[in-house]
């Protein structure tokens, strides 16, 4: 497999109330454009992980720079509702409900998406994960969402601050299929799969799974890294006939 940062055989195209998107199945690797776009940003990053299928990946990163990185290179990376979209759409292409389709135009197999579900949500060792475009700065005392960012003179500016209601304010297992128009899940689940944190002041998200469950953590320290903490790169979709 070539090792390529949104290699359109390897993408997926997703839609919603936003912006129709192309989305990499795998996480963001350390090809020829992501290594210039490290060195103009001063970032000392490699491949530090591999996926199950053997795909190497960047981890050790930080959630600024992480988010920075994929904005350099002019892509963008999900938001939370983006995300439980993403995982919506590969579920719909697993249980043949509807035919997914690449950057290409080509028919997605479902081994295919299979593999990239159970990379991202698969109930299973090693530990790995991602980080996710979202912030929560208390603004007058206010918890909001900072989300879709972008570059302005080197700083990373939201597009969209938006105040967040009706969503789980306790930390618990949570139904992924039920979430607010930020990717907040908005019920709780028995069946103890997916464990979500709530939000707190200048938080960011993170998503992650190991043999014990999935986690949402949304109230993650953006300065933290791990070698097996990486980000997806989405970018833009140019509309074709398929």
């Amino acid at each position: 497999m070539k090792h390529q940062v949104l290699n359109p055989e390897h993408s997926v195209i997703l839609e919603g109330e936003y912006d129709p998107l192309v989305v990499d199945l795998h996480r963001l690797t350390l090809d020829g454009r992501v290594r210039k776009a490290s060195r103009k940003l001063n970032l000392n990053i490699g491949n530090t992980a591999r996926e199950k299928s053997d795909y190497p990946y960047i981890g050790s990163i930080e959630w600024e720079k992480a988010i920075t990185l994929n904005l350099e290179l002019n892509y963008l990376t999900l938001t939370q509702l983006q995300f439980f979209n993403f995982r919506d759409l590969l579920l719909t292409g697993i249980n043949g409900d509807k035919k997914i389709y690449n950057e290409k135009g080509s028919k997605i197999q479902t081994g295919v998406l299979k593999a990239a579900y159970d990379e991202i949500f698969g109930i299973r060792d090693p530990w790995r994960g991602e980080y996710l475009d979202a912030h929560y700065p208390l603004v007058n005392g206010v918890l909001r969402q900072n989300h879709s960012h972008v570059l302005i003179n080197g700083n990373l500016v939201p597009q969209h601050s938006d105040l967040i209601t009706d969503y789980l304010q306790e930390n618990c297992y949570i139904d992924p299929t039920h979430y607010n128009k930020q990717g907040l899940p908005t019920k709780e689940s028995r069946k103890g799969e997916f464990f979500y944190t709530h939000p707190s002041e200048n938080s960011v998200t993170r998503f992650s799974a190991d043999s014990g469950r999935a986690f949402l953590y949304c109230d993650w320290d953006p300065q933290y890294s791990n070698s097996s903490l990486g980000v997806r790169a989405a970018k833009l979709y140019t509309r074709k006939n398929i």
